[in-house]
């Protein structure tokens, strides 16, 4: 009889470490579960606020699902909070892909926010997140970068002159496409990360409640204030402050970064 030292060892490290954390992930899971149960509560008993916080809580916490993102983007709408839900939606779009609930919330909050969403044509590049997610585009990369690998090396192991020809502009074609889905994830993925973060760079910049000039004032915004920015028309943006105010200033006060 021999004895599998590898085998003991691994059983021994299973048993020493892992099994002590069952019981701490079992309490985590029941505590999101509660703190979610407790959102979807606050929700139907309208009140909206609440849920948002709780909701914001368990994301915080528990990280990130499709049913959350989903729950606290329709808290934010019906506390009239159009262009945070918006910003949510179309972040949960990329990062779960292109879902058709999400595309109909988007939507319904289109036909709110007529006057502050583009007019241009639905088909461009940013919009693209709508149609494919990120995932798809980085498996797509993934598979041409393989196919391009396996050419490659067909046209280095073949005597052919024929085939070596072929595998060869077929690699570089296949490498090419590899190329254009990895930038073209990458933008999509980075258009939302980060086009919405800036930073004021003028001392006499307001925070407005409209985007009007003759709108009440909410606070003046120093220079050097990060902000985050939910929505932009043609001359003023709705932006988010660290401590969750929000309101509208105008888009030469700030420079993304």
């Amino acid at each position: 009889m021999t004895i599998d030292v590898k085998h003991i060892f691994l059983s021994l490290f299973f048993g020493l470490f892992f099994t002590p954390i069952q019981p701490l992930i079992a309490q985590v899971e029941a505590s999101c579960k509660k703190s979610f149960e407790q959102g979807v509560e606050l929700f139907l008993n309208k009140e909206y606020q609440y849920a948002e916080q709780s909701f914001e809580n368990t994301i915080n916490t528990c990280g990130k699902s499709l049913e959350l993102d989903r729950n606290l983007a329709l808290s934010q709408f019906h506390q009239n909070k159009l262009s945070k839900a918006r910003l949510v939606l179309e972040r949960a779009v990329v990062y779960y892909g292109p879902n058709q609930q999400l595309l109909a919330d988007i939507a319904q909050i289109k036909k709110a926010l007529p006057q502050t969403f583009s007019t241009s044509s639905f088909f461009t590049v940013s919009n693209l997140r709508y149609l494919i997610s990120t995932t798809t585009l980085g498996v797509m990369n993934v598979f041409f970068w393989i196919f391009s690998l396996v050419l490659f090396i067909l046209f280095i192991t073949v005597k052919s002159s024929r085939i070596k020809k072929v595998a060869f502009y077929s690699s570089i074609s296949a490498l090419l496409i590899s190329l254009f889905f990895l930038v073209l994830g990458g933008y999509l993925y980075y258009t939302l990360s980060y086009d919405s973060f800036a930073v004021i760079t003028n001392n006499t910049s307001t925070l407005r409640s409209t985007p009007e000039s003759s709108s009440p004032k909410i606070m003046k915004l120093p220079a050097g204030l990060k902000i985050t920015i939910l929505n932009i028309n043609k001359e003023w943006s709705e932006i988010e402050l660290p401590n969750k105010k929000s309101g509208w200033v105008f888009n030469k006060n700030y420079e993304k970064i």
